[in-house]
């Protein structure tokens, strides 16, 4: 692999953490393309995700899907506390 990134992200608590890495195992054990591939840590509220890819296209394309992955879950967990509040 040529390309490579590491993206550290700070989350609201360690329980939505813990919901949006165990979300993102299924993508990391098993990656959709040769081109790319991505591994995920978290400690605490902290999200660590490296990614690694062949060529920088690809390294934009796997990032790109994991923060979009990431954004959705942010915005259900929110919109589930929500509900949970009414």
């Amino acid at each position: 692999m040529k390309a490579q990134a590491i993206l550290r992200l700070k989350l609201p608590s360690k329980k939505q953490a813990a919901i949006i890495s165990k979300s993102l195992e299924p993508e990391t054990s098993k990656p959709l393309t040769v081109r790319s591939k991505a591994s995920i840590k978290r400690e605490k509220d902290v999200l660590t995700l490296k990614f690694e890819a062949k060529d920088s296209s690809a390294l934009r394309a796997i990032i790109n899907s994991y923060l979009h992955w990431i954004s959705l879950s942010i915005d259900t967990l929110a919109k589930l506390e929500q509900l949970n509040k009414t």
